[in-house]
């Protein structure tokens, strides 16, 4: 099975730069805290993750009391949605027995799952690290024997994780600076994102800016700002720098100064470039409409958590069976088989229209995760 493609198409190649002189734009009281940035050289602290309650609503059904339990969740990141799932199991004196298939593209999330196993004297059966995409998690289920139609539930929480955000080698936050590498797995051979934005045509970061980041009325603006810096040589490296040319962008097109327009823009881009970067919505679609379609038992659950407007359509789309895949675009690289298994499959949808927000006390909590909503639904055939 091949990846979906994404409809952007982009020739990369290398463009020599001068570095502009980097001032400070950033107030201290818009940067993480010490104790954040050394979020990866620790143990995370053990909170309750967002959503978790309406999650073990569904995990913990009476159809599942005394069997045993398969859970695939296809983004570990710190690893807070599977160690509680696991604990309640634990404390809870739920019945019947679990396996928690923890999957991430991220090395640092693979490493912290095998650290976990032994932190918190989870026996090497009820939790199983993978390191794997999306597109790639199919061959290591297989290598693990999970068959088919054998999954009680799947759990997709889109995004970055609280170690990415911190990290500031990564670049991934937009209120401190960092480099703009924004790959999931910095082991792969992919642009970064300042390459990205370094050399992408006007046409496709338009478009890119308003499908990926829910850019509107500003994606023009926003694309003149990048493509001027680099008639001007700029760099485009650091966040620091993204913030200066749009800050420069938005003067020279006579638009108010107003430091949270500005740091709204600079959010927004950084997560379009991310998601370009990391192919994120087709291997959304490609987890949804194959992995979860072939894994997920009759009845089965499946839990997505979405945090930008892109990710819920992309959604919605697999679970209203849209199997309009635009094969053009896909250059016919999804199998006949694929394309007949989508078209047979059904969901129950639990939340969907409109997905569950989340509630205020959570938002009160993680203001990071304020507008994240929550899909669920089951496998009905």
């Amino acid at each position: 099975m091949m990846p979906l493609r994404s409809s952007l198409c982009v020739t990369y190649y290398v463009r020599a730069s001068a570095t502009k002189p980097i001032k400070r734009l950033f107030s201290n009281a818009d940067y993480i805290s010490n104790t954040d940035a050394e979020f990866t050289k620790k143990v995370p602290i053990s909170h309750t993750p967002i959503f978790s309650h309406t999650l073990m609503e569904f995990f913990t059904k009476p159809e599942h009391i005394g069997k045993h339990f398969q859970l695939l969740d296809m983004t570990f990141g710190t690893g807070s949605h599977t160690c509680y799932i696991l604990d309640q199991f634990r404390r809870a004196g739920v019945k019947g027995t679990i396996t928690v298939y923890a999957s991430d593209c991220d090395l640092e999330s693979y490493n912290l799952a095998r650290r976990v196993i032994s932190e918190r004297s989870y026996d090497s059966k009820m939790l199983v690290p993978i390191k794997s995409s999306f597109i790639d998690l199919e061959e290591k289920l297989i290598k693990l024997k999970v068959l088919p139609s054998s999954l009680s539930g799947i759990l997709i929480d889109t995004g970055i994780s609280a170690m990415q955000w911190a990290n500031q080698n990564r670049g991934f936050c937009h209120l401190r600076d960092g480099v703009l590498d924004l790959r999931f797995d910095p082991t792969q051979n992919t642009p970064r994102g300042y390459e990205v934005l370094q050399t992408i045509d006007d046409t496709s970061l338009l478009r890119l800016l308003r499908t990926y980041g829910s850019l509107k009325q500003n994606a023009k603006h926003v694309t003149n700002s990048i493509l001027e810096a680099r008639h001007m040589h700029y760099e485009f490296k650091t966040v620091q720098e993204l913030f200066e040319v749009l800050e420069l962008g938005m003067k020279n097109a006579d638009m108010p100064q107003d430091p949270k327009v500005i740091t709204d823009l600079l959010m927004k881009t950084i997560t379009a470039v991310r998601c370009f970067v990391n192919d994120e919505l087709n291997q959304l679609d490609y987890a949804i409409r194959h992995l979860a379609v072939k894994y997920l038992k009759p009845d089965g659950i499946l839990a997505i958590i979405a945090h930008t407007d892109a990710e819920e359509k992309v959604i919605r789309k697999c679970l209203q069976n849209d199997v309009n895949l635009d094969m053009n675009e896909a250059n016919n690289e999804v199998s006949v088989e694929t394309i007949e298994r989508m078209k047979n499959v059904s969901w129950k949808i639990h939340y969907g229209e409109p997905p569950k927000v989340l509630p205020m006390a959570e938002q009160i909590l993680y203001p990071r995760l304020k507008d994240s909503v929550l899909f669920v639904a089951s496998r009905v055939k």
